[in-house]
């Protein structure tokens, strides 16, 4: 059911500041671990996490007076709120993930983290060893998500090991196989506030055509027993 769903073990790599963590976050999902090489970034979004958590509870308090005759009570914070487990924010190379991390997560999501890889002197060898990583902190029935900008033709010997085969989904080398659908990239902020006075859209030209400007996603499902 949609509650023990929001029970998963979620990574997201390569987090970056993106707010995709919040999001998920603040749809219920508690179970989520923030991964960038980077550690002064990694302080500062866990430090902005604790200020979001934070100003939550102090709002929630400031506006909840406790059952009583005394208006002038002090307010009481709704204990869900001070229970609710903080996201984790992690430094680490997703080359070599931690070892006690093996078989912890349920999804794995990786917004352009492939990419960058892909374009590094030593690619093969980064991409191997991000793969292997990946598969061995999935739990036996666990998935990958790739966001990628590249096409098929550029991605699949890369999400399904060096020993690939044209036509074939399945990797012998990760325990998984793949899946494939494309995302529309958006023109306009979904998240954006309808009421704001300053909206951003771009606006396509003559030559624009939707059906080629497009997000890959690839799905990767371990094949655990």
């Amino acid at each position: 059911d949609d509650s023990s769903k929001k029970q998963a073990e979620i990574l997201i790599l390569g987090c970056g500041t993106s707010s995709l963590g919040e999001q998920l976050y603040a749809e219920g999902f508690v179970n989520i671990t923030n991964v960038d090489r980077c550690q002064e970034l990694v302080d500062a979004m866990r430090e902005k996490h604790q200020d979001s958590l934070s100003g939550a509870v102090a709002a929630n308090a400031k506006g909840k007076k406790p059952a009583g005759k005394d208006p002038k009570a002090a307010a009481s914070p709704d204990p869900g709120a001070e229970a609710k487990k903080p996201m984790e924010f992690v430094a680490a190379d997703v080359r070599e993930l931690p070892q006690e991390w093996s078989q912890r997560f349920d999804v794995v999501i990786d917004k352009a983290l492939l990419d960058a890889i892909a374009c590094a002197p030593d690619k093969w060898s980064g991409i191997e060893a991000m793969m292997q990583s990946i598969s061995r902190v999935l739990k036996p029935h666990g998935v990958y998500l790739c966001v990628s900008h590249a096409c098929p033709e550029m991605r699949q010997m890369a999400l399904l090991g060096p020993a690939y085969q044209r036509g074939s989904v399945y990797s012998e080398l990760y325990k998984w196989a793949l899946e494939h659908r494309t995302l529309p990239r958006l023109l306009i902020n979904p998240n954006a506030d309808p009421k704001a006075k300053e909206k951003h859209e771009i606006t396509p030209s003559p030559m624009y055509k939707a059906e080629n400007d497009l997000y890959h996603l690839y799905i990767c499902r371990m094949q655990g027993p």
